[in-house]
């Protein structure tokens, strides 16, 4: 069997001109789904995150419990509403790379931190096929806060990339893998062409001193 490149995207602010847990976050207080102090905790996740010492079994047991009275109906209607209002913050020169790299036949994979609730759908309105994100416990198609295995986080994602490669037909010669973030660095690392995307400060000046090339954010 002839095995295919593989291309790695980071969705956050990589695909995505935003992170789509805290743009949820703000769908859920435009609806009222949630108390005036809910963005001021995850302010406080947001910050762990930037330091790396992330608790994701707590985030996403606080992001998702507004759900938990919801029918799993409601929550399709819900998930579904918030994704489609996501399609004009997908950035069009990502877009084309994704397309450039289906039609030279690379294999396509979704690599987030993000949970599966929301990045199921999107992966699925981009035509991505394959994806590797933090899963959410279902119970009977509404989410319980509970996490289904490790968080797709720092090595947890390089970890479980790692063992998606070793699973699929894919080679990681000629690979490319895109992220905007210095905790995607054990994934970039991985692949023969790594790429940062509007990079945060750490990962721009690893870029530079690496020779990596780095896209930045059209005027």
């Amino acid at each position: 069997m002839m095995l295919q490149p593989v291309a790695i995207f980071d969705l956050d602010s990589t695909l995505l001109d935003g992170d789509c847990e805290m743009l949820w976050c703000d769908f859920m207080g435009h609806h009222g789904m949630v108390e005036v102090g809910f963005s001021k905790k995850i302010e406080y996740y947001i910050d762990e995150y930037e330091v790396g010492r992330l608790d994701y079994v707590e985030l996403e047991n606080y992001l998702l419990r507004p759900l938990a009275h919801c029918s799993a109906r409601e929550v399709n209607q819900i998930v579904a509403e918030f994704v489609s209002g996501l399609q004009p913050l997908f950035r069009p020169y990502m877009l084309r790379l994704v397309d450039e790299h289906r039609s030279r036949g690379d294999v396509l994979l979704l690599a987030t931190a993000s949970n599966s609730l929301l990045t199921q759908p999107i992966a699925k309105m981009l035509g991505i096929p394959n994806l590797i994100c933090t899963w959410v416990e279902m119970n009977d198609g509404v989410p319980t806060g509970k996490l289904v295995g490790a968080a797709s986080f720092r090595d947890g994602k390089a970890t479980t990339v790692k063992k998606w490669i070793e699973e699929n037909p894919v080679t990681l010669d000629d690979s490319w893998g895109y992220s905007d973030s210095y905790n995607d660095l054990p994934v970039l690392q991985l692949v023969a062409h790594p790429v940062a995307v509007t990079p945060d400060t750490l990962l721009r000046q690893h870029a530079e001193q690496n020779g990596w090339q780095i896209i930045e954010k059209p005027d």
